[in-house]
């Protein structure tokens, strides 16, 4: 490293470390539970029925409302600003995939340092698990566990520290040979799976369209969703960090492919598919919700916890209509704020998934850097509170993010990229 290099990042460090202590700040500890594409429109109908507990009871505890969204309207690009507070113009991650369409966009593209990376540098402990677009895991005052870490391609980089999932095989929550746990999909369809569809199943073109749907937005986000929340259940059972955060994927792919069964639009859906597929999404948010229920034996009521989505979900349009999916994404998601200083009852009716990295800077008592564009959502504390814990600030967290090591990222299997193309992703 050059001298003057060498100087401006000792300066940094030092600007960093003096503003650590210039304040009583609150130090919460803080849950992020980010649940892809999760929409208003479907969990309030849920809510009704008494479908949600976990998240009714954490609405009746905190604040909630509308979080709104980012261009473009893509999960790397959205997760990535809820992580850096940065617009993706700014931190670079604009999609799954790079130009050549086959190799998949890594956490080395990412400019913009994460919450993650500064809440390390501050003597905070994390534990991230499965965070889109985290592979290579990064060093990182704690564990990461990558979203790579089910993939038997990827050789390396899966979690930081490397010994951190001894016995990783043992966390798999589904095995994909297993017929007994291939009826595991039962919970959300009525008709046993076929994973053979392709070759049993075409003498009835009803029951080969349930199973390809079933199989593109289905059988592969359920036993991931299922395997992420192990491993983050042994991680929160060996360790209390100050930071946790976890990323599920189902409910964006399930809300792809059976909208129309249970959802209106101008899709169209026969009685059969709708007695077959009905079911399917309100039941996965039900599996969601008890994924949130497990996560929350680990925490207390001085920990915050924040539930967000990084879209919602509406009917898929266009001309002509798309072959298989049938819902596309909305640009507003779901934000649930609830424990430790937040106001009970609190209606949020202006967030930007921006605001969500600059919150849980300030209540995890790290300095908010003023070139982040969005805000701590100070509506959702006691009135006052700002005063009494007032802010600390620095000029910018640039240069703060460790230096990405480079990786070779494997090209995508043709089922991962049917898969992308199933969502609308890719042409």
């Amino acid at each position: 490293m050059e001298p003057t290099a060498r100087l401006s990042v000792l300066l940094l460090a030092t600007r960093l470390a003096a503003a650590a202590w210039a304040g009583p700040p609150p130090k919460a500890r803080v849950f992020l539970i980010g649940i892809d594409g999760a929409s208003w429109n479907v969990v309030n109908p849920l809510l009704a029925r008494g479908r949600l507990p976990n998240l009714a009871r954490l609405i009746a505890r905190g604040a909630s409302g509308p979080l709104k969204s980012v261009q473009p309207l893509l999960s790397p690009a959205i997760w990535t600003s809820i992580a850096t507070g940065q617009p993706p113009s700014v931190h670079g991650i604009l999609g799954f995939l790079q130009d050549d369409e086959r190799t998949p966009v890594t956490s080395a593209d990412r400019r913009s340092a994460a919450v993650w990376n500064v809440l390390s540098h501050f003597g905070r402990s994390v534990c991230v698990v499965g965070y889109l677009k985290s592979w290579p895991a990064e060093p990182v005052d704690g564990v990461m566990v990558s979203d790579h870490v089910l993939d038997p391609d990827v050789k390396s980089g899966q979690v930081y520290p490397r010994d951190a999932l001894r016995g990783l095989s043992t966390l798999r929550a589904w095995d994909p040979d297993s017929p007994a746990e291939i009826q595991e999909l039962r919970r959300f369809i009525p008709f046993n799976w076929d994973p053979d569809y392709e070759r049993t199943a075409k003498r009835s073109r009803i029951r080969y369209l349930e199973n390809k749907l079933v199989d593109l937005y289905l059988a592969t986000p359920y036993p991931w969703d299922a395997s992420i929340a192990r491993i983050a259940l042994f991680l929160l059972s060996k360790r209390k960090p100050d930071f946790f955060a976890i990323y599920l994927r189902g409910l964006d792919s399930v809300s792809h492919g059976f909208w129309k069964f249970s959802q209106p639009g101008p899709l169209r859906a026969s009685s059969r598919e709708k007695k077959d597929l009905g079911g399917v999404i309100p039941r996965y948010y039900a599996y969601v919700d008890e994924l949130v229920g497990r996560l929350l034996r680990y925490s207390d009521n001085e920990t915050v916890i924040i539930v967000a989505s990084d879209h919602g979900f509406g009917a898929a349009q266009g001309s002509p209509p798309p072959r298989l999916r049938s819902g596309d994404h909305r640009p507003r998601g779901i934000l649930i704020i609830t424990g430790g200083p937040v106001r009970p009852g609190k209606r949020i009716r202006s967030a930007s998934v921006l605001d969500l990295m600059p919150t849980i800077l300030y209540l995890e008592g790290a300095p908010l850097a003023r070139d982040l564009p969005g805000r701590v959502l100070w509506t959702v504390l006691p009135e006052g509170y700002a005063s009494e814990h007032p802010p600390r600030t620095v000029a910018s967290y640039r240069g703060l993010r460790p230096k990405a090591q480079p990786v070779a990222a494997p090209k995508l299997s043709e089922q991962a990229l049917e898969s992308l193309k199933a969502m609308g992703y890719l042409q």
